[in-house]
């Protein structure tokens, strides 16, 4: 048995605001939205510590009372610096009861600054900008019974590098992630609902390579 601790700190913010409203135009109609966002993300991180305290078993298993650790996390630095500001928009037109597109557009400028645990010290900066569409297609038959069909992008957070790595603590670059998608939804009943869907994503992979980073 052993125990990690590692000092950390981090807050995390967010503010939206979303105008929306409707219209028809000769047999189609709009709901539009339009909104502003903006995320906010620090993190701090001081070095882990492992300390040994002992073998237990799972089927007896005994109460442990741990000393306290003479190591300590030392200074919590800071790690990073993370803002997300975005302008999105979204359009939902129903031409029919039984057919609706739902179009939507997001720019997101992102900045993230990233910095060595050990220090504080600056090893990274990334300013990009990022358009992320979305579109589905609705078709219902009748009352109770929808199918769809669906594309999206997002907008990811990049991993942090384990501490075995040789850039532990390391913040990746942010992710674009991207999904298809195919589903139906049946109202069996007042109170059961059924749903299928098959979809696929497709995200970047993060490892470690052959240098340990």
């Amino acid at each position: 048995r052993s125990r990690s601790c590692s000092g950390n700190a981090g807050t995390a913010t967010q503010a939206q605001a979303v105008l929306s409203g409707g219209r028809d135009w000769g047999t189609i109609r709009h709901d539009a939205t339009v909104g502003l966002s903006r995320f906010d993300r620090t993190v701090a991180l001081g070095q882990e510590v492992y300390d040994f305290v002992g073998t237990d078993n799972i089927y007896a298993p005994r109460p442990s009372i741990l000393a306290p650790s003479p190591n300590a996390t030392g200074v919590v630095h800071r790690n990073q610096d993370y803002t997300e500001q975005a302008l999105f928009v979204q359009d939902s037109i129903s031409w029919s009861s039984r057919w609706k597109l739902q179009a939507g557009l997001r720019a997101s400028a992102v900045s993230d600054d990233r910095f060595r645990k050990l220090d504080g010290a600056r090893v990274s900066s990334f300013r990009r900008t990022f358009l992320s569409p979305q579109l589905a297609l609705t078709f219902t038959p009748r009352d109770g019974l929808m199918g769809y069909a669906a594309f999206s992008q997002g907008l990811e957070l990049g991993g942090t590098a384990g501490v075995t790595a040789a850039n532990a603590g390391r913040t990746l670059d942010p992710k674009v992630s991207r999904q298809v998608e195919l589903g139906v939804k049946s109202d069996l009943s007042a109170r059961l609902l059924a749903k299928a869907a098959l979809f696929q994503i497709w995200k970047p992979y993060e490892f470690t390579g052959p240098d340990n980073v």
